[in-house]
């Protein structure tokens, strides 16, 4: 099998240092995607390689984030989460939610996961090309009996409204972290307007009231 790899990250896990494993393809289409080679299968390490020298490397390493393209696609992921806890590591999960059955298996290997909330219910279609929302529905439930976790926005003023993300907090109200992250440019194909760091902040302002903590990454 073969994988994405980053060695060392300082923003993929909070507060720790840690490796990013990409997991290749994703059943979503986010016109917006920042990671298009790996939706793709540019991939070019083999896994079991990575696995080894992540081993060599616990004693510096503390973290592992599984990222993607969408890691719940590869019904391996359950295995590979279970050795890396096995190795020693703290384990996270990027996941866009839309494999609750395989979430499930795994969620008991993980100490942090990252899902990603693409829109309103209402407007996943036009965004990711995806309308199995019952899915989203169940993978929310699940991340949410997790100790440390975050759902996640990537937003614009372009194809974002106020509403639409007043509409995301009503749905994971009460949640323990939720991050707005500003959109940025990654490909030539799509195009939208990357946020002010201030408009992005205007947004946490009124989603605050909804969640014990909210964060703002990124922003021009």
């Amino acid at each position: 099998m073969k994988v994405g790899f980053t060695k060392l990250s300082t923003i993929d896990y909070p507060g720790k240092i840690c490796s990013v494993i990409f997991m290749p393809h994703c059943n979503f289409r986010c016109g917006y995607c920042h990671n298009q080679d790996v939706v793709d299968g540019n991939v070019d390490r083999k896994l079991d390689d990575v696995l080894k020298e992540l081993a060599q490397d616990q004693k510096i390493i503390s973290s592992v984030c599984i990222s993607g393209g969408e890691p719940t696609l590869n019904p391996e992921l359950a295995t590979i989460a279970k050795e890396l806890k096995k190795q020693g590591f703290l384990l996270k999960l990027d996941t866009n939610g839309s494999n609750p059955y395989l979430l499930e298996t795994v969620l008991p290997y993980l100490d942090y996961v990252a899902m990603d909330i693409k829109g309103p219910l209402s407007r996943y279609s036009a965004i990711a090309k995806y309308d199995e929302i019952n899915k989203i529905l169940r993978s929310i439930s699940l991340v949410r009996t997790l100790k440390d976790y975050e759902f996640r926005t990537t937003i614009s003023p372009t194809y974002l409204l106020e509403s639409d993300v007043l509409a995301i907090a009503n749905l994971i109200q009460g949640s323990k972290k939720y991050v707005l992250q500003g959109y940025k440019k990654a490909r030539s194909d799509f195009e939208a307007e990357e946020p002010t760091k201030e408009w992005l902040q205007q947004i946490a302002s009124l989603v605050k009231p909804y969640f014990t903590e909210v964060m703002v990454r990124g922003g021009k």
